[in-house]
């Protein structure tokens, strides 16, 4: 397994809870009640995402590495895939 650092970006929702995407990811993102419960989430999503961008022919379009949105609520990470 490689292991790969990625971003999390959170945004608060206005009805409570949180949005989470990994911006290196295309398309990869995920919701919670907290903002610990969408990072579970997201994280149990980020290794699917990672395999197929890494073995589709269309990869290069879906994982767009030190690609980040500034401003906002932010986590670095590091996952195996």
């Amino acid at each position: 397994m490689k292991k790969y650092n990625l971003s999390l970006v959170f945004f608060p929702q206005d009805s409570g809870g949180y949005t989470v995407v990994c911006p290196e990811l295309h398309g990869c993102l995920s919701d919670g009640a907290s903002y610990d419960e969408a990072e579970k989430n997201i994280r149990e999503l980020i290794p699917f995402f990672l395999k197929k961008a890494l073995e589709d022919d269309e990869g290069c379009e879906l994982f767009a590495p030190g690609l980040t949105l500034p401003g906002k609520v932010f986590r670095e990470i590091e996952v195996e895939a």
